[in-house]
């Protein structure tokens, strides 16, 4: 094309030494000396090594660029990201750096395509663990995909201190901080709640955690970090510990009520106050407080049972044996018996508080205000699913809690106040009757009629517990 244009001039210049100039060839200046003609005469080339150096990714770049066509790079290049696991980084990085200096001269190009090619480059960079420069690249994307890309990519981070540096990160950045974190958690909770429920010891409440039960619970970390969002932190929490309780884990359970702070409930008010004023609390975050009250009394509860079961069961003091054939050892047992009925009386002592402390936290669940797990009548939230949810919890949940009341009760021969457990199950103001099976049922009342017979053959004046 250079030559061309300087013949042209070179000609329209008259010389002044009177000499002819040489002809030029009849077919000079027809080529197509464009730059389009210039790329087609590579690719037509029979020469093998400029066809495979032309298609080397980034000549073609370079092809694209002088020839000014930025979509048809983007369409080459996404081709290449679907046709090819692995692409040059570098390529990408250079890919990507165009699309956003064009974006800053306004240049239109396929948001699709920019943002595809993008993604990926954030991918490398993830891979490469850059992850300081993973908010500032997602902040490229489009906002529908800003949220799904930097949750996915939170997804895999696990230590706690990285965590609030990462959504420090995406704040700087202008990112939707309070949307990715309820995603994260979302998205983990989704995949590992299957894995939890398909586990072996899935039905051993004392089972170790398994990494994705440990994932799943310290998934609601990233939720505590600001205050302004510790509303749906207990929200997130409860289903968390609903998918635990659903297939009894309960070590899981009170996992999850420890990642959450103790001045919880002060903070949701205080935010709430902040935003409306003297108005009540949402039915959101007021449903939420009380779910957590109603499970952290249940877990609570079950605790309780556990240290009353080992100081039953296996811290009573030991008789000792009544074997000796000499004065001497006959001194000794007898010492050894007063010693053991002096702790014997410590055992019951302790016992009894232990019975009672275990009975008034049971009750504070089977009568917890307005009824374990139940919403507020009138301000139920969560939609059918959640409802749905909180009942099942409560028909596996509340049943054999009563059946370890009957079994305290019974097992310290306090028979007048395990009768009166019927009544509580038969309350028509907490229904606690329309949560048991009639199998359940049969064996509650089964054991009931054992302890009314005990009362009878013992003499008490009414073997059903009443005050006569």
């Amino acid at each position: 094309m250079i030559d061309t244009r300087v013949e042209q001039e070179i000609r329209m210049c008259p010389r002044t030494d009177g000499r002819k100039r040489e002809p030029l060839p009849e077919d000079y200046g027809l080529k197509d000396l464009s730059a389009e003609g210039i790329f087609g005469q590579l690719i037509g080339t029979l020469s093998e090594r400029v066809q495979r150096e032309s298609k080397e990714p980034f000549h073609v770049l370079q092809k694209y660029v002088i020839l000014n066509d930025i979509n048809g790079l983007l369409k080459v290049v996404c081709t290449w990201l679907k046709s090819s696991d692995q692409i040059d980084h570098h390529l990408l990085r250079c890919v990507a750096h165009l699309i956003l200096f064009f974006r800053s001269i306004e240049r239109t190009m396929p948001v699709d395509q920019c943002d595809e090619i993008i993604q990926a480059f954030i991918q490398g960079l993830i891979k490469d663990q850059f992850y300081r420069l993973v908010a500032t690249y997602t902040a490229c994307l489009s906002a529908e995909r800003q949220v799904l890309v930097y949750a996915r990519f939170l997804e895999g981070i696990t230590e706690k201190n990285r965590k609030e540096e990462m959504l420090a990160l995406a704040s700087d950045a202008g990112l939707e901080v309070h949307c990715i974190a309820k995603l994260v958690v979302e998205n983990i909770h989704s995949t590992a709640s299957q894995e939890i429920a398909d586990t072996d010891s899935a039905y051993d409440a004392q089972a170790k955690l398994t990494e994705n039960d440990q994932r799943c619970i310290d998934s609601v970390d990233w939720l505590v970090f600001d205050k302004a969002q510790r509303g749906e932190a207990v929200r997130q929490a409860c289903s968390v510990i609903r998918t635990f309780l659903a297939v009894m884990k309960h070590v899981g359970a009170r996992g999850v009520l420890e990642k959450i702070p103790a001045d919880s409930a002060e903070v949701i008010r205080t935010e709430w106050a902040l935003r409306a004023g003297n108005e009540p609390l949402h039915p959101e975050d007021a449903n939420a407080l009380r779910e957590l009250e109603a499970l952290q009394d249940y877990l609570d509860a079950l605790s309780s049972f556990d240290d009353w079961f080992r100081y039953y069961h296996h811290d009573k003091p030991t008789k000792p044996s009544q074997s000796y054939s000499t004065f001497q050892e006959q001194v000794a047992f007898e010492q050894e018996t007063k010693q053991y009925e002096a702790e014997l009386q410590r055992w019951r002592y302790a016992l009894q508080a232990c019975t009672g402390e275990t009975v008034r936290r049971i009750y504070a669940v089977l009568f917890f205000p307005g009824g374990w797990l139940q919403d507020e009548s009138g301000n139920e939230t969560g939609g059918e699913s959640r409802q749905s949810q909180l009942h099942a919890i409560r028909r596996l949940c509340l049943p054999p809690l009563v059946t370890l009341l009957v079994t305290i009760l019974q097992s310290t021969d306090h028979g007048r106040e395990c009768i009166q457990v019927a009544d509580a199950v038969a309350s028509e103001e907490y229904e606690l009757y329309r949560l048991f099976t009639e199998k359940q049922l049969k064996a509650l009342l089964s054991e009931i009629q054992k302890v009314a017979v005990a009362n009878l053959e013992s003499g008490i004046e009414d073997p059903l517990g009443y005050e006569m």
